[in-house]
């Protein structure tokens, strides 16, 4: 076997991975509440969750519970990957939200859920609300997500 035949190899070997295994650059994602009455508007109530993402194809969800409302919030992102190039890559960045009474385990495509999507691309970053009323109040759910290698927005 000669020599260049060798690092050909040996470059197959240690590439295939990727090939195999197409990943987009990992995500951060934040879930914050605000509330909205008659004329008054809360002030930033902080972060109910963050989380990151591996960047790998498929979805990420997670559910965390509100303490004002009692209601579980449950939010998701999913990396749609173009598998007409190689190596595959991502095309598209989707995210949902859900708020309900139960935790959910499908977040996207329901019809109590909230939807956003955004060309992939470095430094994208994306939000989706989700509103429900509740006696004299009306709550907004936001899942912010961003590009995990650029500084938070």
């Amino acid at each position: 076997m000669k020599v260049s035949d060798r690092i050909l190899s040996v470059l197959v070997l240690l590439f295939s991975p990727l090939l195999i295994h197409a990943q987009a650059r990992p995500a951060t994602c934040i879930v914050s509440p605000l509330w909205v009455g008659h004329e008054v508007r809360s002030a930033n109530l902080g972060s109910i969750g963050t989380f990151q993402t591996d960047g790998r194809e498929g979805s990420t969800i997670r559910s965390y519970k509100h303490d004002g409302t009692r209601l579980v919030v449950t939010a998701g992102i999913d990396y749609e990957f173009d598998y007409s190039s190689t190596p595959q890559k991502p095309y598209r960045i989707k995210l949902a939200i859900a708020v309900t009474p139960q935790e959910v385990n499908e977040v996207f495509e329901s019809i109590d859920s909230s939807e956003a999507s955004t060309a992939y691309g470095k430094k994208w970053n994306l939000s989706v609300t989700k509103k429900i009323k509740l006696e004299n109040l009306t709550y907004l759910f936001t899942l912010k997500c961003w590009d995990g290698a650029t500084q938070k927005n």
